[in-house]
């Protein structure tokens, strides 16, 4: 099977676990009616990260493996290893996680350069217009408080949502462009790294979102392993979680400032690298 035959695969899976989640979602949308629109917005945000997410690059793996070797019979545990689930080291998930930790001025920096940066006027209206929409979803999404709301918060938003993208990006997506072309193994990071932030719609966020793809698919490409991968998206979304329910209320305005001081960006700035390397270095020698 030739690269854009399972490229076409993965596309038609991933339509296919969006239609299906459009017809589990009917039941969650008439929840909109009755005025439980937190509710009904949960539901259909778990069926796609359950079902788009991770179901699909389950089943694409089973099906490449199976058109690849007709004689072997394909199983669970054989597209788990494919996608890089079986395999993690905890010196790997401790380093992942303090990278991110580190660098959250560096990558605000970087949101606040993106909503900072010049463009043409409609290009700008159109891009405030989509900003302000995501974050009236945003907003909504994020409701439930107390402990129950806060625990259903984390495991939707950060523990399904980086274990569902990184099976479909750094999992499925990645093995695609790495096995199946003959790009440099730099490019493919950044057209994998470029799809997952376009995926997300919003062009303020683009470069952002577009190096932190990036830089997860070189945690996959130094530890062979989806977990450190995993934990630094996991690690991002629980802080930016943490962040807005900090707020009194949501920043419904077009605004973005520096929350940290160019000393501080320019410290995290430098241990973020070192501790890449670090990371890099350490993995990189093992066997």
């Amino acid at each position: 099977m030739k690269f854009w035959k399972r490229l076409l695969l993965l596309m038609i899976l991933a339509f296919l676990g969006f239609a299906v989640c459009m017809v589990v979602g009917i039941p969650a949308f008439s929840l909109q009616q009755s005025g439980q629109l937190v509710l009904s917005m949960h539901l259909i945000q778990w069926a796609q990260n359950l079902v788009v997410m991770m179901l699909v690059p389950l089943l694409w793996t089973r099906l490449v493996y199976a058109s690849d070797q007709p004689e072997w019979q394909p199983s669970w545990r054989k597209s788990l290893r494919d996608l890089g689930l079986l395999r993690a080291n905890w010196w790997s998930l401790l380093l992942a996680f303090c990278i991110m930790i580190c660098a959250v001025p560096v990558f605000d920096a970087l949101e606040v350069i993106a909503f900072r940066c010049p463009m043409p006027d409609g290009l700008r209206a159109y891009c405030e217009h989509e900003y302000l929409n995501n974050q009236a979803v945003l907003g909504i999404v994020l409701q439930p408080s107390g402990f129950g709301g806060w625990l259903e918060l984390v495991l939707l938003m950060c523990v399904s949502t980086a274990i569902g993208e990184e099976m479909l990006f750094r999992g499925a997506l990645l093995r695609c462009f790495r096995e199946y072309t003959r790009l440099n193994r730099h490019i493919v990071a950044i057209l994998v790294g470029l799809v997952f932030s376009l995926i997300h719609f919003e062009l303020f966020g683009l470069i952002p979102r577009w190096l932190l793809g990036t830089l997860f698919v070189y945690a996959v490409y130094w530890t062979r392993s989806l977990w450190p991968s995993i934990v630094m998206h996991f690690t991002n979304n629980l802080v930016a979680l943490i962040v807005y329910k900090s707020q009194d209320a949501p920043d419904m305005t077009f605004s973005k400032d520096f929350t940290f001081g160019p000393l501080i960006t320019v410290l995290s700035l430098v241990l973020t690298v070192v501790l890449l390397w670090i990371f890099r270095d350490g993995d990189s020698k093992k066997p």
